[in-house]
């Protein structure tokens, strides 16, 4: 790794470990800066400001959270919910098992800035029509109802997911990590079943 990168991982590291155990307000560049040995300047150098290195990190941490998830899928099998079942287990494997990541994500969605806000519901949603794009890729369509649309039945199906994750990040992400995952696994476990057993013969 050349120096200009491994002074950038510092800071990015150092700041990961700061966020994840403090809201946003609370974190301060200076010590961000001190913990990774260097200025101040170069830190505003690799980003604009406070704010766009928070949200920079919240892009690196679902970067590395999917990366893991889609490595361990398996996409030999087509069946479209079974696809979905293995990334709601390995994307909260993922979460359990990078625990600063995940302490840092908690702390971006309990934020209530209003920038924040909509900067990590642009960035969720990108990497979310990411994943979706390739877990919907070369399924098995013959498995689906001769009767029904295939892409309205997608778009329902994503659209129920997300609104899971809607209402899980409003009404849970402030409870204790396991037990919030927990929740968001048992709904989402029976809302796949469920659109299993409409969609597919």
């Amino acid at each position: 790794m050349s120096k200009d990168k491994n002074l950038k991982q510092k800071i990015i590291k150092s700041a990961f470990n700061h966020f994840s155990q403090a809201p946003f307000k609370k974190v301060s560049t200076n010590q961000i800066v001190e913990d990774a040995d260097v200025s101040k300047g170069l830190l505003f150098h690799y980003f604009h400001d406070k704010k766009n290195l928070y949200m920079t990190l919240y892009d690196i941490a679902w970067q590395s959270i999917h990366k893991q998830i889609l490595e361990a899928i398996d996409f030999s099998n087509r069946c479209l919910f079974k696809r979905l079942k293995d990334f709601m287990l390995m994307r909260n494997k993922a979460l359990k098992e990078q625990k600063v990541l995940s302490a840092f994500m908690k702390q971006v969605h309990l934020s209530q800035d209003p920038y924040i806000i909509k900067e990590r519901t642009k960035i969720y949603t990108k990497h979310q029509e990411k994943v979706y794009k390739l877990i919907f890729d070369h399924i098995d369509t013959d498995s689906f109802r001769e009767d029904i649309n295939l892409n309205d039945s997608y778009k329902i199906i994503i659209w129920t997911l997300q609104r899971i994750g809607q209402d899980w990040e409003k009404h849970h992400t402030d409870k204790d990590p396991k037990e919030a995952l927990s929740i968001l696994d048992h709904e989402l476990d029976h809302y796949i079943n469920f659109m299993q057993k409409v969609f597919y013969k």
